[in-house]
């Protein structure tokens, strides 16, 4: 055994709360890593860039990451594009901390560093979200929480400024209906006015929200999650039934498991989509998809 590992922390993550526990438990790290490297990163898409060095170098250590989920996105597609089967391992230092309580890590950075031990990890199923941009370009990406289109990408933005809460609040205010026809093997599974739709490949997003109680990241399937036409009085109680789970059961939610491909048709030119926390501008249709087994995780309690 190597005994190496790459930390990647990002400093701006939870407000400067990675930072803070690295200083905190590197020393437990570095037992269990003698050969750690640490890398701190400068900016947007950084994380991914060091990750795909370490890969490209012929490293076969985990990278032990130190962010938010959006840290862990960067890296997670950057691996999957190289087709590089390296172990991660996650110490939640972000806000929300979405993809550790869908995998069962701990919240707690001291519980969850104190699980990361060398090994080869347990498989875990990503989503597949492709879309081709404004300019025409086919782009896809892997998300491992969710990707979502109405009015949670709205409420992503929302969030960076004012929180999930209010951030949601705001959106469900403001943010447009519009009509979406969801197929999937040219069976017609939505159709009309939608207030959103979520495919999750784990059960919460937005630090918490249990979109899609009963999905799990292991069992090769995603979940459509799709809130149709609904006056505000009710989508305001659905929100707040979020945190629980307790909007499932409500006449204007469904929720059905797909091992196979999602076609969402958007009325208008473009559509804001959120995955993980990133968002993009496409043009037409989108698909989603799921791929089982695609990244090995360290430290989970599934």
């Amino acid at each position: 055994m190597s005994h190496a590992a790459l930390v990647i922390l990002n400093p701006v993550s939870g407000r400067g709360r990675a930072t803070r526990l690295w200083w905190r438990l590197r020393r437990g790290l570095q037992v269990r890593f003698p050969h750690l490297v640490v890398y701190e990163t400068t900016g947007p898409r950084d994380a991914g860039r060091r990750a795909a060095a370490w890969a490209e170098a012929g490293e076969r250590g985990p990278i032990l990451l130190m962010g938010g989920d959006g840290t862990l996105h960067e890296v997670v597609n950057e691996l999957f594009r190289g087709r590089w089967n390296l172990p991660i391992g996650v110490i939640p230092s972000g806000t929300g901390n979405d993809f550790a309580r869908n995998a069962g890590i701990p919240l707690d950075p001291d519980l969850a560093a104190g699980r990361l031990e060398e090994g080869s990890g347990k498989p875990l199923d990503l989503g597949r979200l492709s879309f081709r941009d404004r300019a025409g370009v086919e782009r896809s990406v892997v998300f491992l929480n969710s990707t979502s289109v109405g009015v949670s990408p709205v409420a992503n933005r929302h969030a960076r400024r004012l929180g999930y809460v209010a951030g949601g609040v705001v959106a469900l205010l403001t943010a447009p209906r519009r009509r979406f026809t969801v197929t999937e093997a040219g069976r017609i599974i939505h159709e009309g006015k939608t207030l959103n739709i979520t495919v999750a490949n784990g059960a919460g997003f937005g630090g918490g929200l249990r979109i899609s109680p009963d999905s799990s990241p292991w069992d090769g399937v995603l979940e459509r999650v799709i809130i149709g036409r609904i006056e505000l009085g009710r989508a305001l109680l659905a929100f707040a039934r979020l945190r629980r789970g307790g909007h499932v059961g409500m006449r204007e939610v469904s929720i059905t498991r797909t091992a196979g491909t999602t076609v969402i048709e958007p009325e208008g030119a473009l559509t804001q989509v959120e995955a993980d926390g990133h968002d993009f501008l496409a043009a037409g249709r989108i698909t989603v998809s799921v791929e089982a087994a695609a990244i090995r995780v360290l430290g989970t309690g599934s």
